[in-house]
């Protein structure tokens, strides 16, 4: 069985934004606004999945796509903080966004 690189890329790729979307859904207290830290996470996953899977590789992101990346990179980590509040926005589940977007940005 052959598997190309692209491929195995790819599911490394898919196994480690899902692995760091896990930890920001690992709550050590309620959040004060769980929603929002539920909605960062979908559009964490939505935004890199559709990164990770967009047509050959010889060819660069649609404009749409780069400006969906940029405005997630910014929403993602405050909308996760403001989720967790103000007193808990260190704790490991509000700082997930952080490593998420820099996965992203990679």
């Amino acid at each position: 069985m052959r598997v190309s690189m692209r491929t195995a890329l790819s599911a490394l790729g898919v196994v480690f934004t899902a692995y760091l979307a896990v930890g920001g859904l690992v709550w050590t207290r309620t959040p004060e606004h769980p929603f929002a830290i539920v909605a960062a996470v979908v559009l964490y996953l939505v935004v890199t999945w559709l990164c990770i899977f967009w047509g050959p590789v010889n060819r660069p992101l649609p404009m749409w796509l780069v400006v969906l990346v940029l405005a997630s990179a910014v929403l993602v980590p405050n909308a996760t903080w403001y989720g967790a509040g103000l007193q808990w926005a260190l704790q490991p589940y509000a700082t997930w966004g952080l490593g998420g977007i820099s996965a992203l940005l990679a």
